[in-house]
């Protein structure tokens, strides 16, 4: 997911409970094209007893999203309970779960992102990319480490080739891509349809127009000035402030502050004073006082 101030091609959309409800405050969010996902994230088949939850924006869904690849945060309880990237322990409940959903959706797209296995002795690549392809999934996103790895060693991209080779449907992989040249070498290596960004753009919404500068004129764009940081930031904390709250504004944007101003000289006691305020206020007045840091 992009978001949309750094020049990328969508804005940042909610990912729903694990009882198909909206997640955070219950809004739908729309990609800039127009189009609203739809996502699942596992967590029982009606065969097993367990109904399958649907969240349908009211306005439609143009696009379904399944899960298989969380492993931490926000959504570990979704893995502990069987959903999330504990679907890929049991291939036959995985089959269920997207089997069920592409037929609720019919006219609705259905697209899998997931990991290569619960842990080393248990990888699952290529065969259950070709079992989801058989079952009507229309594209993989493949984050090429195990669950139990959560973030730790590093993606092996080998993994993206190799289910790019066993199925026809486009595959977007995804891991370890921190700049432009990252994607490039992950396109090159893999042979893969698109790459999927998480991380890197955490604290640099400008990741995007970096690509694309880099894709059409082969030479990296110039870094955001501090003026250009300072104008994002505060959108971002009006963003979150107007979506969340006052408080969960505050609490979900500070973190991104060390990103947002990194590499700055003689600005880590302003930088931490910017991490710590409770107060929007506050925030602001410090984002606004960094070019002097």
């Amino acid at each position: 997911v992009q978001l949309s101030g750094g020049g990328g091609g969508a804005a940042a959309a909610g990912q729903p409970g694990n009882d198909g409800s909206a997640g955070g405050n219950g809004k739908a969010y729309t990609i800039a094209d127009g189009t609203t996902p739809v996502f699942y994230a596992g967590g029982g088949a009606g065969s097993r007893g367990n109904p399958i939850p649907t969240w349908q924006p009211a306005s439609g869904g143009q696009g379904g999203g399944g899960n298989n690849g969380a492993p931490s945060g926000a959504q570990a309880g979704q893995a502990n309970k069987g959903g999330g990237s504990a679907a890929l322990k049991d291939l036959c409940l995985m089959d269920e779960i997207t089997e069920a959903v592409v037929e609720a959706v019919p006219n609705t797209p259905v697209t899998v992102k997931m990991r290569v296995g619960w842990d080393n002795n248990s990888i699952i690549i290529p065969k259950a990319g070709e079992r989801l392809q058989n079952l009507g999934v229309k594209a993989i996103t493949l984050h090429p480490r195990t669950t139990k790895q959560k973030y730790t060693g590093y993606a092996e991209w080998s993994y993206i080739k190799e289910l790019k080779e066993a199925c026809s449907i486009p595959i977007i992989g995804n891991g370890d891509v921190r700049t432009a040249d990252d994607m490039m070498k992950m396109f090159d290596e893999t042979g893969c349809d698109a790459v999927m960004v998480g991380r890197a753009a955490i604290g640099n919404p400008w990741f995007f127009n970096q690509v694309k500068y880099f894709i059409k004129n082969n030479s990296h764009i110039k870094p955001p000035t501090i003026y250009e940081r300072i104008i994002m930031a505060e959108r971002h904390l009006k963003m979150a402030i107007d979506w969340k709250g006052e408080k969960l504004g505050v609490l979900v944007t500070r973190r991104h502050y060390s990103n947002y101003f990194k590499n700055i000289p003689n600005f880590k006691e302003h930088r931490m004073r910017m991490v710590t305020s409770d107060y929007s206020s506050d925030l602001y007045k410090l984002i606004s006082s960094s070019s002097i840091g």
